[in-house]
């Protein structure tokens, strides 16, 4: 009986260039096109999949560049004279359109200015901000993204949100980021249940509840 091939870990190093570990050893005759990236995101189109290497369980893919922030669908799936096996044929990608696929995002540009900031305010301490495993660093992914958002993409709504503040303003990062780092930490651990408002007294004109 085959087994099913499966997704263990994807790593997306940059908009261009992604690795994916399966549970088994993969056939060396893999070909782009048993890749897809699907956009999921209004207005951007697939990344076309280029070239593709693979090193025991781990397939590297090389593809179009990935616009920042957009959702995209990882897909893997056989085709004709390749079918999407391990070396030895006893397990096999499913095209179930779930265990064959995983959902990615485009990621942010190596320049982005936000996030070269919190991985500075955040250097040589105890966090390990810069590595991505950790929880402290994918907060400031998150914070990243939707501060560069905001800077980049509708100035507009930049300064309508600023005038909504006490401070008239919108947050630096580092407003933020600490507040993050404070409640991964231990010193947080009896917090539970609570609103903790970061927001330049934007609640003030806008009060919860």
């Amino acid at each position: 009986m085959t087994a099913i091939l499966r997704i263990v870990n994807v790593i997306v190093s940059d908009s261009s260039n992604i690795l994916v570990t399966f549970t088994e050893t993969l056939t060396p005759n893999l070909v782009p096109a048993n890749v897809s990236i699907l956009s999921q995101t209004a207005n951007v189109v697939d990344s076309a999949p280029l070239q593709v290497t693979v090193s025991g369980a781990n397939l590297s893919i090389i593809c179009q560049p990935m616009t920042a922030y957009a959702a995209y669908f990882l897909q893997f799936q056989s085709v004709d004279n390749s079918p999407f096996i391990s070396v030895n044929g006893d397990a096999k990608i499913s095209q179930d359109g779930v265990s064959n696929r995983q959902l990615i995002t485009g990621p942010l540009p190596a320049d982005n200015p936000v996030m070269d900031y919190l991985q500075s305010f955040y250097q040589n301490n105890i966090y390990r901000a810069d590595d991505s495993t950790t929880v402290v660093n994918q907060y400031l992914q998150s914070i990243a993204v939707n501060f560069a958002k905001a800077l980049y993409e509708n100035p507009k709504a930049a300064a309508f949100i600023s005038g909504m503040t006490c401070l008239k303003r919108l947050g630096e990062p580092e407003d933020i980021a600490g507040a993050a780092v404070f409640l991964a930490s231990d010193a947080a651990r009896y917090i539970t249940g609570q609103f903790i408002l970061v927001d330049g007294g934007a609640s003030v004109f806008n009060p919860i509840g």
